[in-house]
């Protein structure tokens, strides 16, 4: 879902959202580190959750 609504948004209205999509794109650039650390955090915490429940 969170894919499909800026895909969409582009293809119907793309100079409305290009500014949008492109200030977005260098703020995950700039923040890559910090964004793969909470997705990574988000996933360890996942399998850790999974790991203790099925002891």
């Amino acid at each position: 879902m969170t894919v499909l609504v800026p895909a969409i948004g582009y293809r119907v209205a793309a100079d409305r959202v290009r500014g949008s999509l492109e200030s977005l794109k260098n703020w995950l650039q700039a923040n890559n580190h910090m964004v793969m650390a909470i997705v990574l955090l988000v996933m360890g915490s996942a399998v850790l959750g999974k790991g203790i429940g099925g002891l």
